[in-house]
C-alpha cells in the first residue's frame, strides 16, 4: 500500500516569507502582507524569547512560526527552511535592514528601498540626505567625538540647538536612548 503522509509531513507548495527580527517587534498582523493562503510565513530572530519576543503586544493577530537562529547561519537556516522552494525576505527591524539587504542580494531577490540601508539607519546620514535634497530637518548636532566636557558641551548644545534639545543615539530604533533635555540641569547630568 501507498505510504500516507500526515499533513505536518507533506511538502508545503506554499513560497516561504520570512520576516527577519532582531530587536524590533512586529507592529502588524503579518498575514496582513503574507495571505497565510498562499504563503507559509516565518519569523527568523536571533532574540531570546519566541512569539513574545516578535509581536508587540498590542498587534493585531498571532506571530507566525518562530526560528531561533545566529545571524552568521541564517542564509543556511532560510535555505533549509524553504527547501527549494521560492523565498521571499523582509523585516521591519531596523537592526536587520543590513543583514536583510545582503540576505536579498545571496538569494537574488531584487532591492528594496531603502536601496541603501545605512542611510536610513544612522539618523545624521538621514538628516544629511534629507537636507540636500531640499527637505526641512530639524536643527540637529552630530557628536562625533564623543562627550565633550560638561561646560563647553552645554554651550555647544544651547548655542546650536537651544532647549529643549532631543537628544539621540545615532544607529539606535524603537525611541531607545531617546532623551528630552529641556533645562541646563539636565543637559549636564
Amino acid at each position: 500500500s501507498p505510504t500516507r503522509h500526515r499533513p505536518s509531513e507533506a511538502a508545503d507548495p506554499r513560497p516561504l516569507a520570512v520576516l527577519l527580527h532582531s530587536r524590533q517587534p512586529l507592529t502588524t498582523d503579518p498575514a496582513a502582507t503574507f495571505d497565510p493562503a498562499r504563503w507559509e510565513t516565518v519569523v527568523l530572530t536571533d532574540a531570546d524569547g519566541g512569539a513574545d519576543a516578535v509581536m508587540r503586544e498590542d498587534a493585531p493577530g498571532g506571530a507566525p512560526a518562530v526560528h531561533r537562529a545566529p545571524r552568521d547561519t541564517w542564509a543556511a537556516e532560510i535555505r533549509r527552511l524553504a527547501g527549494g522552494r521560492a523565498v521571499q525576505i523582509v523585516t521591519n527591524d531596523e537592526y536587520c535592514l543590513i543583514g536583510c539587504a545582503e540576505l536579498r542580494a545571496e538569494f537574488g531577490l531584487p532591492v528594496r528601498h531603502p536601496a541603501r540601508p545605512a542611510h536610513y539607519i544612522d539618523k545624521v546620514l538621514m538628516k544629511e540626505r534629507l537636507a540636500a535634497a531640499g527637505g526641512r530637518v530639524p536643527r540637529f548636532l552630530a557628536l562625533t567625538e564623543g562627550v565633550p566636557e560638561p561646560g563647553a558641551g552645554l554651550a555647544l548644545v544651547t548655542g546650536t540647538i537651544g532647549l529643549p534639545a532631543v537628544v539621540k543615539p545615532r544607529r539606535e530604533a524603537n525611541s531607545r536612548g531617546v532623551a528630552i533635555l529641556r533645562t541646563e540641569p539636565e543637559l549636564r547630568d
